[in-house]
């Protein structure tokens, strides 16, 4: 592992598959992804809409809440039916870090927030690392309060391709339509 990072990757020397170890020694739940071989990933790739998924660490992907984010050029911005998220973040490597700013819109939704509280607006820092191109896991933070699960999952990615036409169709020229 190259740099610090607030993860730590330990694997076993005495087992050649590499297999990639807890720091109390034991296997994770779930296999290595790609064979353990970190994914490569640039800031252009984020570029897209996203899930954000934010939970108790050891819950189901079920048990999480969230909403969903744009991510542009150093900025990400989006929400959920109570609260919207503005931030900005940085890649470096695998490593996705992000500060957002969370503010309730919605004032008739009692929902508390996933650290507990009721206040309006909050800051959280955001730590993870790309599993797939698709998909980030790591943690939430906020000073006072025990880390969160987050996760991130591709949902679309906006492709600029020939001057910005990107792949979405063109919209109908207004030859397409008649006054029959």
């Amino acid at each position: 592992m190259t740099g610090h990072s607030d993860f730590t990757w330990f694997e076993t020397p005495d087992r050649a598959d590499g297999v990639p170890l807890r720091p109390r020694g034991l296997l994770p739940r779930r296999p290595p992804v790609a064979g353990g071989v970190p994914v490569a990933i640039t800031a252009a790739d984020l570029a897209g809409l996203w899930s954000l998924r934010f939970g108790m660490f050891g819950c189901a992907d079920s048990e999480t809440r969230g909403g969903v984010v744009h991510v542009g050029q150093g900025l990400l911005g989006g929400g959920d039916s109570a609260f919207a998220y503005l931030g900005q973040w940085t890649l470096t490597g695998i490593e996705l870090r992000a500060t957002l700013d969370i503010a309730r819109h919605n004032r008739t939704d009692p929902s508390p927030s996933i650290f507990g509280g009721h206040e309006d607006v909050y800051h959280a820092d955001c730590i993870a690392h790309a599993i797939t191109p698709d998909l980030f896991e790591g943690r939430i933070r906020r000073p006072g309060y025990p880390d969160a699960r987050l996760t991130m999952h591709r949902m679309d990615v906006l492709k600029i391709r020939d001057g910005g036409a990107g792949d979405r169709p063109a919209p109908p020229s207004s030859s397409s339509f008649s006054a029959h």
